[in-house]
């Protein structure tokens, strides 16, 4: 019984760490996107010469942020629906 104890407590343990590692990498990721995008942003910037380009620099960035900020909505409700199908099912 003791040795089923630790087997399912080391499985358990496994999956968290796996799932973990997951989550870290999926973070990192969004980082790496955030930052090139600012990177983008600020090049655009340092590039402008009047007005009219620091405008359409923020008009650039705003779509960009905008379309970054629809898939996020996009992944929530198909996360929220996922786990509502898994939550039915049992």
């Amino acid at each position: 019984m003791k040795l089923l104890s630790v087997g399912v407590i080391l499985f358990s343990m496994n999956l968290m760490a796996d799932d973990f590692q997951a989550r870290k990498s999926k973070w990192s990721a969004n980082l790496d996107n955030k930052i090139s995008d600012l990177q983008k942003t600020k090049s655009c910037v340092d590039a402008a010469t009047d007005h009219e380009a620091l405008k359409k620099c923020q008009k650039d960035r705003k779509e960009t942020f905008k379309e970054a900020r629809k898939e996020r909505k996009e992944r929530f409700k198909n996360k929220r629906t996922k786990d509502k199908t898994k939550k039915s099912q049992s």
